[in-house]
């Protein structure tokens, strides 16, 4: 039913378009001028719409975790939407998944315009740009950002479909894959590069970390993979230069990849290993305070974002007893949260968090070899941020 209600909302949208289309002149100069005109009027517009959207969602901050519907695009374009009983969900927050949708949204818009361009001027199709003036807000109208951001919406109603933790069984929520096991030489010692098991080709990133040896972290980089979050690809030039930055260690540039970062870029992570810019930051002793306040304070870089092992940046942070990084990213949660008991929350959901191991950041620390000091005082900033 809701089906064909969809099919016959798009018959009145269309019908007056094919009316108009058989009256039009596009011979005349002033008529085609004038559709081109108002065609790319209402797509700065749209593209207006899609920056408020951003500024939006930067400006509300909502890292409230949800869990929601598990579905693809090409399930959607299929028909092919799994019902009730089999729907499966995903772990993430609002600010996540509104900033990946909007940068989806942004996407089709670009496409279909490149698209509208060929057809018109390239291929001589003239009709499509009445086609699009009339469809194209017919399909915004739909909209989910829209629906929330700017008519807002009627008090209980969820526009994502989504839960929250303890409304769903746990076999409805799906879980992160698990990453590929490493096998070790025996009497490897703790400075040889890790042997790497056959069936898999990549070393876990743990390892990587912990001995940070060049030969290793390019390994695994260019092996590829999917470590099963609902993350952002990194864009292959970003990911070049995050490698390159860890492979120097502390001779690394990382100024090079704060110029690759921006909204959509800080919260994408490498294929194989899942590393994110703000992981590495926080595991280079050379990247400053503030870098990593930049990161997380105007990019919005997501703290609790995980590696393929679990880890956060505060576990990269705690392996290399880097207490500035931890004091840091404690000290941007207060600035950019809407209230101080909303800090607190994501600053103990943050300690909380578990790696593959089921260690903590602190337990990560004890376990990194520090100077009994370094660990006192790092111990310290996490109890401090606890409070």
């Amino acid at each position: 039913m809701g089906n064909q209600g969809s099919f016959m909302e798009k018959v009145y949208v269309y019908l007056p378009v094919l009316m108009c289309h058989s009256k039009m002149d596009y011979s005349d100069k002033s008529t085609l001028w004038n559709i081109r005109a108002a065609y790319f009027a209402e797509q700065i517009g749209l593209f207006a719409f899609t920056a408020y959207f951003v500024f939006a969602i930067r400006r509300r901050r909502d890292h409230r975790k949800i869990l929601v519907p598990d579905i693809t695009q090409g399930q959607v374009l299929a028909n092919n939407v799994p019902g009730p009983d089999e729907l499966m969900y995903r772990k993430t927050t609002y600010f996540q998944h509104e900033m990946t949708e909007v940068f989806q949204q942004l996407q089709q818009q670009f496409v279909a315009l490149m698209l509208t361009i060929l057809a018109h001027f390239v291929l001589g199709f003239r009709p499509i740009l009445l086609l699009q003036i009339f469809s194209a807000p017919y399909h915004f109208s739909e909209n989910r950002l829209l629906r929330k951001l700017v008519l807002g919406l009627k008090p209980g109603y969820r526009v994502w479909g989504e839960r929250f933790e303890g409304e769903l069984e746990g076999d409805k929520v799906k879980k992160e894959e698990e990453a590929a096991p490493t096998a070790v030489a025996d009497g490897e010692g703790a400075g040889d590069i890790p042997a790497l098991d056959s069936s898999s080709a990549v070393a876990t990133s743990a390892t990587v970390k912990a001995e940070a040896d060049p030969a290793v972290a390019i390994a695994a980089a260019v092996a590829g993979g999917d470590d099963g979050s609902n993350s952002l690809p990194m864009p292959r030039e970003l990911e070049d230069k995050l490698i390159d930055a860890w492979e120097a260690a502390g001779e690394g540039d990382f100024g090079a990849v704060m110029e690759q970062l921006g909204p959509f870029t800080v919260n994408t992570r490498t294929p194989a290993l899942g590393w994110s810019p703000l992981m590495v930051a926080c595991g280079l002793s050379q990247v400053g305070e503030g870098d990593i306040k930049a990161m997380v304070e105007d990019l919005d870089a997501q703290v609790d974002l995980q590696d393929q092992d679990g880890w956060t940046c505060l576990h990269w942070a705690a392996q290399q007893g880097r207490v500035d990084a931890a004091r840091v990213i404690f000290e941007a949660l207060g600035s950019i949260a809407s209230e101080p008991t909303a800090a607190a929350t994501m600053i103990q959901d943050l300690l909380a968090m578990r790696d593959a191991e089921g260690k903590t950041a602190a337990d990560v620390a004890r376990g990194a070899g520090l100077a009994s000091s370094d660990l006192e005082e790092f111990l310290g900033v996490l109890e401090d941020g606890a409070r």
